[in-house]
């Protein structure tokens, strides 16, 4: 039987009838009597933010609903994630609207993000959580180091065979020289993952059990606008037109080009990027590739953390107005990476 009154003498000495704690709002494992007298247990973990970029892995936009990354060791995917292991080996990620399935055949993979500024992790723990919707075989998270002196450090490794929300503390001992968070499966295996976090502390806030024992979400949605902002510091796509070029020397010219964003560093242009010259007349085309014309080189000049990247375009005694000329960026491959 459950008391929420106790009266002494006409007195009324404890009344709990007006209490408003419940188990969702009461903090997590602490106890209470709620409104009815009955004795509960608190269910709610303060939320922490997220400290991973595309934590969803919902901002894509190389755009590709599978990455097959079979012939090179690592590559980039779904933004601000990488899929690895060995070349040779077979490794996919594929893509879906509620989440990312990797897979492997012939070796192991793992999916994993680099975290910016190591040295902010150091002596600190931090709780790493991935919410796991189906394997097959078996898996392992971790955070993994790598170290000048003792080389490659795996921290908190914790083996995963069943669906649920799964989570490891990690407090790097050392300033690593990078710092990544990772899934990594077993030959032949597969994991899909539709959540991950990275905060501060021992406490996970990804998700909660109900009673049943089924994983409920916690962590708020994601801000696409916000996760696209972010994401675009390190990847921009090539889907730009520079405005007609405003400077040049005798065996230069320089365009200046806007971005969305200003990108964590001056990026490189990948290489599988297609470049056009056009005349500003008539759009006509004078040069069809500058990253593969033998009399022209293209690279990024300079960047200062505003959102616009400068373009140097080097041909000797190139005679060309740069008033009259633009670039253009051909078809979905290539962009500007400021990567991890």
């Amino acid at each position: 039987m459950t008391v929420n009154k106790v009266n002494l003498n006409g007195e009324e000495l404890i009344n709990l009838t007006a209490d408003t704690v419940s188990e969702d709002t009461l903090l997590k494992s602490a106890t209470a009597h709620d409104a009815s007298g009955k004795q509960i247990t608190g269910k709610f973990v303060p939320y922490n933010p997220n400290l991973l970029d595309n934590p969803d892995f919902a901002i894509n936009q190389r755009g590709q609903t599978e990455y097959d990354l079979t012939d090179i060791a690592y590559g980039y995917t779904v933004d601000r994630w990488s899929v690895g292991w060995a070349k040779g080996f077979t490794k996919k990620l594929t893509v879906s609207d509620d989440g990312v399935t990797l897979s492997s055949s012939g070796g192991e993979a793992y999916l994993y993000q680099r975290l910016e500024n190591p040295k902010d992790f150091y002596n600190k723990p931090f709780t790493f959580s991935l919410s796991i919707e189906s394997i097959s075989g078996s898996a392992l998270i971790s955070a993994v180091g790598n170290s000048n002196v003792n080389g490659t450090v795996s921290l908190a490794p914790l083996t995963v065979t069943e669906p649920g929300v799964v989570s490891i503390t990690f407090a790097p001992d050392e300033i690593f020289a990078a710092l990544r968070v990772q899934l990594r499966i077993s030959n032949g295996g597969t994991v899909k993952t539709n959540r991950a976090k990275l905060e501060p502390g021992e406490i996970q806030t990804l998700a909660r059990q109900d009673d049943e024992g089924n994983w409920i979400i916690i962590d708020p949605p994601t801000n696409p606008a916000l996760e696209l902002e972010k994401c675009q510091r390190c990847f921009i796509p090539p889907q730009f037109v520079t405005t007609a070029g405003y400077a040049a020397t005798a065996n230069a010219l320089y365009f200046m080009l806007p971005l969305p964003t200003s990108m964590r560093i001056r990026p490189s242009l990948l290489e599988n990027s297609v470049v056009r010259l056009h005349k500003v007349s008539d759009n006509s085309i004078l040069v069809d590739n500058l990253l593969n014309n033998e009399e022209y080189t293209l690279y990024v000049a300079a960047t200062n953390n505003t959102k616009q990247v400068i373009l140097g375009v080097n041909k000797v005694a190139h005679g060309l107005n740069p008033q009259d000329y633009y670039l253009s960026f051909i078809g979905t491959t290539g962009g500007f990476s400021a990567e991890l």
